[in-house]
């Protein structure tokens, strides 16, 4: 982060403890265009439009409280200064714009030598487009490792990089957008709806959800489970179902994971 926005967080932050709302819900706030009001509920939101997320809980995930807190500072009016601080200060946040709704550029604080264009503003937070219909895995060097092609592949959704890295923990070139086909695992999730995959991860907790691949190309996703003699073994939630073995080092056995589940998206 550019120290122009470091002195700016700073200068603000300076500011708002200075006229005693540095935890007050609503109150006045001395900007450089006069006193502002401040609102828990405005000052969040403003958080979720910067960084593209759309629920509290991906607003928790970010700011590393957990829902109850967020819901709390929402009842109680209660501006959460330090914690908009620090994320202001991570993710490159204009933290006057997030407390008062005032700003002259859109977007995150850009050097003053720097284009502020609308254009410019807007690739300050890119968006990640996943692949479509086929899926290419590279090593650290660009070199391919493997690939695959499935029409469950889709692209319908461009979620925000900062909200992918931070809220989920996934690097862009590691997602995977898969659309479900069937409803064996109703009604975590069901036909028609979609979950983000994270390519790079081949292991989940126990029960936990994996996304499966089998020869055919199709893909499917079910809950793994860990046999008493190490062994796993992935089975869908319908009562009575068979489970299916699974060797994540055996690229020759199918079904091959595909990645780990991170998040789902229902209808």
């Amino acid at each position: 982060m550019s120290n122009i926005v470091n002195r700016k967080v700073t200068v603000i932050r300076n500011r708002c403890i200075k006229s005693g709302k540095a935890s007050v819900g609503q109150g006045n706030f001395d900007s450089q265009e006069g006193q502002a009001t401040l609102n828990t509920r405005d000052a969040l939101s403003r958080i979720k439009e910067e960084l593209g997320i759309q629920t509290d809980i991906e607003l928790a995930d970010v700011m590393g409280v957990g829902i109850r807190r967020i819901h709390n500072w929402k009842q109680r009016n209660t501006v959460p200064t330090e914690s908009i601080v620090a994320i202001c200060g991570a993710e490159g946040l204009d933290l006057e714009y997030i407390l008062t709704g005032k700003k002259n550029v859109p977007g995150r604080y850009v050097s003053s030598g720097a284009d502020t264009s609308l254009e410019q503003a807007k690739a300050d937070q890119p968006r990640v487009s996943p692949p479509y219909k086929r899926f290419v895995q590279r090593d650290a060097m660009g070199n391919e490792l493997c690939s695959f092609e499935s029409p469950q592949i889709v692209d319908v959704l461009a979620p925000g990089t900062n909200w992918l890295i931070h809220a989920l923990g996934v690097q862009p070139e590691d997602l995977l957008l898969m659309k479900v086909i069937g409803d064996s695992m109703a009604p975590w999730v069901q036909d028609g709806d979609l979950v983000f995959v994270d390519t790079s991860q081949k292991t989940t907790i126990n029960g936990g959800v994996l996304a499966l691949r089998y020869a055919d190309g199709t893909m499917i996703v079910r809950r793994v489970f860990r046999n008493s003699n190490g062994a796993l073994h992935a089975r869908c939630d319908v009562q009575g179902s068979e489970q299916e073995i699974l060797d994540i080092s055996n690229e020759d056995m199918y079904p091959l994971v595909v990645g780990r589940v991170v998040r789902r998206l229902v209808r």
